[in-house]
């Protein structure tokens, strides 16, 4: 199979060591800048990707988007959100309407909308989502994971799983709730910052198991509201999978900031030090929340909880008030 990666990010390089593990995939990535192609062919590895860790050198790297996407039989899209739109337009004069296009980036754009609704606008057509548990660096290393691709269209189903058929520790379940993969994966990362919270404050796990378990529940609303959501949602490897991950792992940034502000304050220097120096994605969740639940037609007391306990004179209390 010839499959395209657009985004040579960390997830981006991660999903393309897994499919190109089998020979006969053909596996492309596609990259914004030739700087990168040019250092990944002269090191294998590139120094702002998972830090020089060496990638595999099966994959082809391109600046060229028409090389990227024409003639390919599958396309995941793989860039940071705010980036989905505007790569799918450079991608639009190029790819085929039968090849199938898998979003996967998670959490919102800066305007509070989701991902794929940008990547349709762009492309003028309906694409897909995947989700699910798994760091970048635990994906590369070979270790069993799962995702949940979210598809009406059985063709596209058939194609991404035969692109990791030969891979027996990659596990795809099906879901058709496209809208609702994402926003799990936007909740999912406020609800790590709340976890956080609660640690770096003193509060032990079972305190956050009883909120995140709230936090399902409102999750399950959340999806239940939207168009073609379903409360089954929370449940798959992109609800609840990446929910544990992403609220109990060391390697979680979302987790590691919610700690700070637990113990030292949102406002401190150590809460907003970590915070310019590393991508919190549910911070956006947070400052974009009024826009994406308008867009939505949702509301959420839990993210409304949160933004009250990390704003001016807030404390990490108020998330207990939700979760009792």
């Amino acid at each position: 199979m010839k499959i395209s990666i657009i985004g040579a990010g960390a997830f981006g390089f991660a999903i393309a060591s897994r499919i190109c593990s089998n020979p006969e995939h053909e596996v492309t990535v596609w990259a914004e800048v030739q700087s990168k192609v040019d250092e990944f062919e002269e090191k294998g590895s590139l120094a702002c990707v998972l830090n020089d860790i060496p990638l595999p050198r099966d994959v082809k790297m391109t600046s060229s988007m028409e090389e990227a996407v024409v003639g390919k039989e599958i396309v995941f899209v793989l860039p940071a959100a705010a980036f989905v739109e505007s790569v799918c337009e450079q991608m639009a004069p190029f790819i085929a309407d039968e090849t199938p296009v898998i979003v996967g980036s998670k959490g919102a754009c800066p305007d509070g909308e989701m991902p794929a609704v940008g990547a349709e606008r762009a492309l003028g057509r309906k694409v897909w989502t995947m989700g699910g548990p798994g760091f970048a660096i635990d994906i590369l290393e070979g270790v069993p994971v799962g995702f949940t691709l979210a598809t009406d269209d059985d063709a596209c189903f058939d194609a991404v799983k035969a692109a990791f058929a030969h891979d027996e520790s990659v596990m795809l379940d099906r879901s058709t709730d496209t809208l609702g993969i994402e926003l799990a994966s936007c909740i999912k990362n406020a609800a790590a910052i709340a976890c956080g919270a609660l640690h770096g404050a003193g509060y032990p796990i079972s305190t956050q198991c009883l909120l995140m378990q709230r936090v399902l529940d409102d999750l399950g609303n959340m999806l239940e509201a939207i168009p073609g959501g379903s409360r089954e949602t929370a449940l798959s490897l992109a609800g609840v999978g990446d929910m544990v991950l992403t609220c109990f792992s060391p390697k979680s940034r979302n987790c590691s900031f919610g700690r700070l502000v637990g113990e030292f304050g949102y406002s401190s220097p150590e809460a907003q030090d970590y915070l310019a120096k590393t991508t919190v994605e549910g911070v956006s969740v947070l400052r974009t929340w009024d826009r994406m639940s308008e867009l939505l037609g949702v509301e959420s007391p839990f993210v409304e909880a949160v933004c009250r306990a990390f704003s001016e004179g807030g404390t990490v209390e108020m998330l207990l008030d939700f979760a009792m």
